[in-house]
């Protein structure tokens, strides 16, 4: 059984991350205040950003939903290294200037030398000529010294619309120059993967799942078809990297919390929701992406289906 699920999750790895299907995509990490107005307005103005049709897609991922499992999770984190991490594996870091964490987020970021090519902070009209630690400061570092963009907006509803046209035009030029880990140890990247992975599998044990991908990132491209039939190690071998498990857990959270997986704490097993389903096909912003995927999905779940249940006629013959 494992043999077969490895034969497919390569394959699956293939479409989903080797074969330029997600070459225009965008991963913004959007960051803001907590107030609830301002929670509503960074919310809006992800919703409004993911679905935007051109043939970019944006990703957007926000610091409750993945720094949260990172900093109190299985392997925890301290936030230089989520610096790092954000560095390494996103496109984009949109700030949201409203509340003094935002102010504390754009010093460090700034301070960061790959991150610091990579924002588009938005700061308020009626600050840009006032005397600031902030505009004497980062702001100024940032607009001299990188590639960075500085957007001047009221903030409010009313400007939504106008200020994610300038968040997607910043985001596309930095973009072109910014170059994340391309691979499943970028959980931002891996976020797809695993969803996929539940789809064509569903319901699947989260062992499984998880040994699947630490098994994928331990053998990286040397893993073949070849390989996985003469080598028992490959499937059977256990999670013995604390990267792999941290990885596995805030990509799984990350996803439960957004309600598009649910678990059954009976059996340890994930099942995909509508809302995942919907994330995978109907979120797809173009005609051509979402027949792409919804190819590859269809292809692979009946390869699944059909293996499970020839394997339980074959164990009920016997």
């Amino acid at each position: 059984m494992y043999r077969k699920i490895m034969q497919i999750a390569v394959e699956l790895k293939q479409h989903i991350i080797e074969n330029n299907m997600r070459e225009n995509d965008i991963s913004i990490f959007l960051c803001g205040g907590s107030k609830r107005i301002d929670e509503k307005l960074r919310k809006t103005i992800g919703n409004k950003l993911s679905k935007k049709v051109s043939k970019y897609k944006y990703t957007i991922f926000y610091p409750e939903s993945i720094f949260m499992e990172l900093l109190l999770g299985h392997n925890k984190k301290n936030l230089l290294e989520l610096e790092g991490f954000l560095a390494q594996n996103v496109n984009v870091v949109v700030i949201l200037l409203q509340s003094p964490g935002t102010f504390t987020e754009l010093g460090a970021f700034s301070n960061n030398i790959l991150l610091s090519n990579k924002l588009v902070v938005i700061t308020k009209t009626k600050y840009k000529n006032k005397r600031s630690f902030i505009n004497y400061g980062p702001i100024r570092y940032l607009m001299n010294e990188s590639l960075s963009k500085i957007i001047y907006s009221k903030l409010e509803f009313s400007e939504i619309d106008a200020l994610v046209e300038q968040i997607t035009t910043a985001s596309i030029s930095i973009f072109k120059s910014s170059s994340p880990k391309f691979n499943l140890t970028n959980p931002l990247i891996a976020y797809d993967y695993y969803l996929v992975l539940i789809y064509v599998f569903d319901p699947i044990k989260k062992n499984v799942l998880l040994k699947i991908v630490s098994n994928l990132i331990d053998n990286d491209d040397s893993i073949t078809h070849e390989k996985i039939d003469n080598d028992d190690s490959i499937i059977l071998e256990e999670i013995d990297n604390d990267d792999s498990m941290t990885l596995g857990e805030t990509v799984l959270n990350s996803l439960k919390n957004e309600r598009k997986i649910s678990f059954n704490y009976k059996d340890n097993s994930i099942s995909i929701t509508k809302k995942g389903i919907n994330s995978l096909l109907q979120e797809q912003n173009t005609k051509k992406r979402y027949k792409n995927i919804s190819t590859v999905l269809t292809k692979y779940r009946l390869m699944a289906l059909n293996y499970t249940l020839r394997r339980k006629y074959k164990e009920y013959m016997e």
